[in-house]
């Protein structure tokens, strides 16, 4: 799943039901509110997510958000908009050999994290409690982007068209890590977190303007019914 612009999802953004192979690749998606939660965890195991921006009204990762543990996570955003914590419940899993999270940049309010039972309050304790997200950061929406217009929380709420580019000042600006053929045209001193690159152009969503590349059939195709 590349390049997408979501809103608004009935239940959730991604839905891990089954997931009967692996690895999935979740890359440079925008996706803004789940009535539930990002991710439905029921039935997953390895999966692939860089430079994502993330954005639920409240909580962020709910039901199973132990299903993160089996991800191996860079660059993403992960952004609690109205407050609210990042992984709220955990039906008590904990980190084995597939799980490899860091480089993200994350805002909640009050608790972070429920890992393993217990509710962590800053990445430092996630850090020390699982070893993850060394360089994992701490955002503020509010002063980050150039663009952030979640009026409210799903489902009846309209999120107007837009691209949650990063303000230059925000701390995810350079503050990713190169992943090769993902991140290999960044424009600073190293990678931003989150969907779009600061600087670098934007990709168009839904109809292209009149004048745009209208892709036709090669010449001397032929039919056959």
């Amino acid at each position: 799943m590349w390049g997408n612009r979501i809103h608004n999802a009935g239940h959730n953004g991604f839905s891990f039901q089954p997931q009967s192979a692996a690895p999935w690749y979740i890359v440079r998606n925008q996706f803004v509110n789940a009535a539930e939660s990002l991710f439905k965890f029921r039935q997953w195991d390895r999966y692939v997510i860089l430079n994502n921006t993330f954005v639920n009204w409240g909580l962020v990762l709910g039901y199973q958000s132990d299903g993160i543990l089996t991800a191996f996570s860079r660059n993403n955003l992960f952004i609690a908009a109205n407050g609210g914590p990042i992984w709220q419940q955990s039906s008590g899993g904990t980190k084995d050999w597939r799980t490899d999270l860091d480089y993200d940049g994350y805002d909640w309010t009050g608790f972070a994290f429920n890992y393993a039972g217990n509710q962590l309050s800053s990445l430092a304790s996630l850090t020390s409690s699982t070893g993850q997200e060394s360089h994992g950061i701490k955002i503020a929406h509010a002063t980050c982007f150039s663009t952030f217009n979640v009026p409210g929380g799903p489902p009846l709420t309209t999120i107007p068209p837009q691209v949650m580019t990063l303000n230059p000042s925000c701390p995810a600006v350079d503050a990713g890590v190169v992943l090769p053929n993902i991140t290999d045209r960044y424009t600073g001193s190293a990678p931003d977190m989150g969907a779009y690159e600061v600087g670098a152009p934007l990709p168009q969503y839904g109809p292209r303007p009149a004048g745009g590349v209208a892709l036709g059939a090669p010449s001397g195709l032929k039919i056959v019914r």
